[in-house]
């Protein structure tokens, strides 16, 4: 991808990468809750 950038933080179409396969989860009736673990750099 040519960035240094982990790819979960790329944005496509003004998203992060990561927001496209988190939305799907969170849209779920079977999820409550869910945690986002990271690096202190990315948060």
């Amino acid at each position: 991808m040519y960035t240094d950038m982990p790819k979960q933080y790329v944005r496509v179409n003004g998203h992060m990468m990561v927001t496209y396969a988190l939305k799907p989860v969170l849209d779920s009736d079977h999820v409550d809750k869910l945690y986002i673990v990271c690096a202190d750099e990315w948060r």
